[in-house]
């Protein structure tokens, strides 16, 4: 069996053996390509580690209250301002009432658009409640500005 024609047998099996497992070049195209993209998603993933890191160690100072805060504080103006602005409708309705607002052809369509007017004002005009401060007067509402929708 130590015959010199099956060390040839073995070797030259072992060669077809390993050219057939040789891969081939578009194979290795492949392989590449695929390291390349790896290679550039390892370091994504690193920067992307690093950046969660450093959020956790270094949070926000005020953690966004100052912002809220400011926004509220726009919030409370602007509900003061419709205070104001309602209580210049109630004037108004009254003032049209006093000047005898024309009736026209359906003087119960007058009544029922003045009173429709005089709640939404009354309802506008209601004090606003805060459990966090104080609430201002409506006339320290932003004076001369006018009111947004």
């Amino acid at each position: 069996m130590n015959s010199p024609v099956c060390v040839i047998a073995v070797a030259g099996a072992l060669a077809c053996g390993l050219s057939i497992a040789r891969p081939t070049a578009a194979r290795t195209d492949e392989l590449s390509q695929l390291d390349g993209r790896v290679a550039e998603l390892e370091k994504e993933l690193t920067a992307l580690k690093s950046e969660v890191a450093s959020l956790r160690k270094a949070p926000a100072a005020d953690g966004g209250k100052d912002a809220v805060k400011a926004d509220l504080d726009e919030v409370v103006r602007w509900v003061q301002a419709q205070g104001v602005a309602a209580q210049a409708l109630q004037k108004a309705l009254d003032d049209s009432r006093a000047k005898g607002f024309t009736a026209g052809i359906n003087p119960q369509s007058r009544d029922l658009l003045l009173a429709g007017l005089g709640e939404s004002a009354k309802a506008a005009s209601a004090p606003l409640k805060l459990s966090a401060s104080e609430p201002k007067s409506p006339a320290s509402a932003a004076p001369g500005r006018p009111a947004q929708r």
